[in-house]
């Protein structure tokens, strides 16, 4: 059976637009001091949930939000408190909640919790109008091959990504030109899946008719 066909989805997180105009809100956040974000053990995982707080956002100006987290030596957060809230009560639950179901990369403190503080802010931007290299996955998807309904299953790669771009124009409801794959795999059937996946994925936005285009990250794990 074809893989793009029978691949089982394990996984979907959104980062939605704002329907009925050719926009999205998107979030950006940093670990105050750390720059390089060399804490975070899944930075992509914690980015799609943050992501996912949009649908709490409304049509208002651009919002700012600090938390302060004490993580423990183990990498888990164990005490969440808004420094300086959104003025929205749902988005601020929201992204504390990311943040205690986020894990850290451990590191040598001796049993010793350390303070972390994130600034977040979530500002309106134009959705793209073509598929380019430095899109951000508006959506990351990962995918679990099984063994046996994937015939060169022992040939793949244990975990591949690729990411594919497809643009809606105004007036349609699907798209209508080719996707573009703007990373391979390395595999021509894992692309082909992920061109399926977005396919049968398509961004919220899309169900909405808005146009714009969406890049997804399709991660493939045996």
């Amino acid at each position: 059976m074809r893989l793009r066909h029978k691949a089982c989805v394990a996984l979907v997180c959104f980062t939605c637009a704002q329907p009925g105009v050719a926009a999205e809100w998107a979030p950006t956040w940093a670990i105050e001091g750390d720059p390089t974000l060399s804490m975070l053990a899944s930075k992509s995982e914690l980015d799609a949930c943050i992501g996912r707080t949009n649908r709490y956002m409304r049509k208002l100006p651009d919002h700012g939000l600090r938390i302060g987290v004490y993580i423990e030596s183990t990498g888990r957060p164990v005490d969440v408190a808004v420094l300086n809230s959104t003025g929205l009560q749902d988005l601020d639950n929201a992204t504390v909640d990311c943040i205690r179901r986020a894990r850290f990369k451990p590191e040598a403190r001796h049993g010793e919790t350390d303070y972390k503080v994130f600034s977040l802010a979530w500002k309106a931007r134009p959705l793209p109008t073509a598929c380019v290299q430095t899109m951000t996955p508006d959506a990351t998807v990962t995918v679990k091959l099984l063994q046996k309904e994937s015939p060169d299953y022992d040939k793949l790669p244990d975990i591949a990504e690729s990411t594919v771009c497809a643009c809606l124009k105004a007036g349609e409801k699907i798209p209508s030109a080719p996707s573009v794959i703007l990373s391979s795999s390395g595999n021509v059937r894992l692309d082909q899946g992920a061109e399926s996946v977005m396919n049968r994925s398509s961004a919220k936005r899309w169900s909405d008719g808005v146009p714009g285009c969406a890049a997804y990250k399709v991660r493939f794990v045996k």
